[in-house]
């Protein structure tokens, strides 16, 4: 079932009201999960309904949730926010499908993964080398792709990475329709609520909200093409209230590093050790940095009054 669309008005309440996120894209590699949980779509899948558990307590649009259930046509993840409404991550509109279908030599896979100690743990839910449905000529796209949702416990933010792919033309997988980004206040059978989603170049796309989701679907703007592999769109929280908006913090990826390149999600930070010594200042627009050689620890990345804790293995 596609994604029901009618005209869609603001119906925030109490925390719901008072968090929102501030969307910022980078490139760094996708790491594919190498030994996730699956979860459970079963055989020849189309339009997967599965839920699966986060691992920890988790706040989206101030609504805690421990869970996720897959939506729409396999696309989407979203959780019940207390209210009779559901909160939404939205990484791609597609309709996923299992490779199988067309071919039994090939497989699909959703699978998840909940990593790290606490209070840093990582929750991620990744379709693997996915296939898509032609609800109209009823076969499967020999079009793959990968990708994965994130979830940093350590400070609220949302990841959509995007993987390898061979879709050539996304619009014909996608219906015309194409977005990523996340939603709040929806009700599932007439849907309302706030919208936070992408249009315009999928390598630097713009975010805006809309409470008429028909603004975006027929207004002639949306993403445009796939995102290509290793571009990641972060959503970090912010908090609206009297004393103003609260800066996002540092992200960095991977965390755990077990040597490579690291990618900060803001420019020209420094990074010091454990005793405050500096090891590297990152200059200009310079957002990666190769911890190859680096004493096993902590180091600390700074960027103005904002820090983030970096562990090197």
């Amino acid at each position: 079932m596609r994604f029901p669309l009618f005209t869609c008005a603001l119906v925030l309440a109490g925390a719901a009201a008072a968090q929102s996120y501030e969307a910022t894209t980078f490139e760094a590699p996708y790491v594919p999960l190498a030994e996730g949980v699956d979860a459970g779509a079963g055989p020849l899948w189309d339009d997967p309904e599965v839920t699966v558990p986060i691992g920890f307590d988790f706040p989206v649009y101030g609504a805690v949730i421990n869970e996720l259930t897959t939506f729409n046509l396999g696309d989407a993840l979203i959780a019940p926010d207390g209210e009779g409404t559901y909160v939404g991550l939205w990484p791609l509109v597609l309709d996923v499908s299992d490779l199988a279908i067309a071919n039994d030599s090939l497989s699909s896979t959703l699978q998840y993964a909940t990593t790290g100690v606490a209070p840093e743990r990582v929750f991620t839910f990744e379709w693997t080398n996915v296939g898509f449905y032609n609800e109209v000529d009823e076969g499967v796209s020999a079009s793959t792709a990968n990708w994965q949702v994130k979830l940093y416990e350590s400070d609220g933010a949302i990841e959509f990475h995007f993987g390898p792919n061979t879709i050539v033309d996304v619009n014909l997988l996608s219906d015309g329709f194409m977005t990523s980004g996340l939603f709040s206040g929806v009700n599932l059978d007439d849907p309302t609520g706030l919208f936070y989603l992408a249009t315009g170049d999928a390598a630097a796309p713009d975010f805006a909200e809309y409470t008429d989701f028909y603004t975006l679907y027929y207004g002639g703007t949306q993403l445009a093409g796939m995102p290509a592999d290793g571009q990641v769109y972060r959503f970090g929280p912010v908090t609206n209230g009297i004393e103003g908006v609260e800066a996002e913090p540092v992200a960095l990826y991977p965390n755990p590093a077990d040597g490579g390149v690291v990618t900060v999600s803001v420019p020209g930070a420094r990074v010091v050790d454990a005793q405050g010594r500096e090891v590297l200042q990152l200059v200009g627009m310079e957002r990666r940095f190769d911890v190859s050689g680096w004493p096993a620890g902590v180091y600390f990345v700074t960027h103005g009054e904002r820090t983030a804790r970096l562990l090197v293995h």
